[in-house]
């Protein structure tokens, strides 16, 4: 409960793509544009939920160089995202990701339980997505490779309102969690029926993702969106998606 709770206040902040907290290190990894939000200003977020938050580091997204080498000549790094499947406590995250920090070329692995993922970064010769699927699930848990690819991708955050019938909210919640490049969905406070759904928007369009919540609840959910707001707005093809989402409502509409 206290790490999704500093998830979703360091989510919230403009200007951040991504978040996840590990119990087991007590570090909270967050990607971010610079020009939107300040690491002092996140742990300031942090620290108004009640917990105690200092910078610990700061990165660029340039590769790092040494000795002369051009960035082509430095190590590449993969990113892989793992569904995990029977985590029911901190101590089951804290062994997931144990064990994935103990992998060949692993140079960073979060679990979050909130989100039943973990998020792998992996340099130079390391073990194949496939390899660490398998390193989780002979420690005891359900493991699927959700994707995988270049770690310095651009990322994003956008969020999606969808209203749903009422006794759907739970399952719109399951369904959601499940669709790759989703952040976090939970109910909109004041807007019965709404959910508020945070995700990337260079990993899944307001579109595709409308389209499978509706596929997967039933037509009986009433799945519809109200609105979506984008954080990054020189993200131009999720631009172009909210277009198309306003010409189809538009078109929808009898004269």
């Amino acid at each position: 409960a206290c790490a999704g709770a500093v998830e979703r206040a360091l989510r919230g902040a403009g200007g951040v793509r991504s978040a996840a907290v590990s119990c087991v290190t007590n570090l909270a990894h967050v990607d971010f544009d610079p020009l939107v939000v300040t690491p002092t200003h996140m742990a300031a977020l942090v620290e108004e939920i009640g917990f105690d938050a200092s910078v610990v580091e700061e990165r660029g997204r340039a590769p790092h160089t040494e000795h002369g080498n051009s960035p082509s000549e430095a190590p590449r790094r993969m990113g892989v995202e793992l569904k995990i499947g029977g985590m029911t406590c901190t101590v089951c995250s804290g062994t997931v990701e144990r064990c994935l920090q103990s992998q060949k070329g692993v140079v960073r692995a979060t679990v979050s339980l909130v989100l039943s993922r973990a998020f792998v970064v992996c340099e130079g010769p390391a073990a194949s997505p496939e390899e660490l699927q398998e390193a989780v699930e002979a420690v005891g848990f359900d493991a699927e490779v959700a994707h995988a690819g270049a770690a310095a991708s651009a990322g994003g955050r956008a969020v999606l309102h969808v209203r749903a019938a009422v006794d759907a909210g739970v399952e719109i919640d399951a369904f959601a969690k499940d669709i790759r490049g989703v952040l976090a969905c939970q109910a909109l406070a004041g807007h019965c029926g709404v959910r508020q759904i945070a995700y990337d928007p260079t990993a899944i369009g307001a579109r595709g993702l409308l389209s499978r919540l509706q596929q997967e609840a039933g037509a009986a959910a009433k799945v519809e969106w109200t609105s979506v707001r984008l954080d990054n707005e020189q993200l131009q093809h999720h631009l172009t998606e909210m277009a198309k989402l306003r010409r189809g409502l538009k078109l929808a509409v009898p004269p």
